[in-house]
């Protein structure tokens, strides 16, 4: 759920912001702050994604709030300057604390229609952006706790919830590599670690390695390293 935060220390504007904002944005969260004190404190509480703050305000004004922001908190939500007074040098002072629109009171509700589906946009492409993040690190898990076992693209899809194809043009993507390419690699340095590291003989190491067959293991691996395992093995001073 969206969550937004309206500071202004002029009650009738944060409630008129608060019924405008719940409006347009009916499933969104809306708090209102009176103060920039109130506001560090809700924002202590819970981080909003969107922040409205005014400019002018007595006990401390909107650039103030911004400064006692933590810049990793100001940059994890958007936040907009509202005021009565169409001066850029606040609107250049607002920028560099992280501020990314400025509105002018009364707020237009065209304009602030206009920035909510800007935002809304972003917030459901990076909450995407996070969820492909998360299910890429699970694959990349998965492959290395189950290369013995069946992780076809398809299967690990289906597991994941996933169209086959989307999930290897993600994959390629956030990794630089196929799925295919990926899985491969990381079987065969398992396979050059139980070469050195244990005695297991070739047909147990490719089953170990999720190969259904020892032959295309040894082809897998001639291609990887240039000799088959056993050869290898041998020259890397193992026998």
């Amino acid at each position: 759920m969206l969550q937004m935060l309206v500071v202004d220390d002029e009650p009738r504007h944060v409630e008129g912001m608060l019924r405008l904002l719940q409006r347009l944005c009916p499933d969104a969260e809306i708090k209102g702050a009176y103060s920039g004190e109130e506001a560090l404190r809700c924002m202590d509480e819970r981080q909003p994604d969107i922040l409205f703050t005014d400019i002018r305000m007595e006990d401390m004004d909107g650039l103030a709030l911004l400064e006692r922001i933590p810049e990793k908190k100001r940059k994890a939500m958007k936040i907009v300057i509202m005021s009565a007074y169409d001066l850029f040098v606040y609107a250049q002072q607002a920028m560099r604390l992280g501020a990314v629109d400025y509105l002018l009171k009364p707020v237009d509700e065209e304009e602030l229609c206009r920035l909510l589906t800007v935002f809304c946009g972003e917030n459901v492409a990076e909450r995407d952006d996070k969820a492909n993040d998360d299910t890429i690190q699970y694959v990349i898990s998965y492959i290395k706790e189950h290369m013995s076992e069946d992780i076809s693209l398809e299967s690990m899809a289906e597991k994941c919830h996933y169209n086959p194809n989307y999930l290897s043009a993600l994959f390629k993507q956030n990794t630089g590599v196929s799925y295919s390419a990926y899985l491969r690699k990381i079987r065969m340095e398992r396979a050059v670690d139980l070469l050195m590291k244990s005695d297991a003989n070739i047909d147990k190491i490719a089953a170990a390695l999720g190969y259904r067959t020892t032959g295309y293991f040894i082809r897998t691996f001639r291609a990887e390293y240039g000799v088959p395992p056993g050869r290898y093995r041998r020259r890397e001073g193992r026998t």
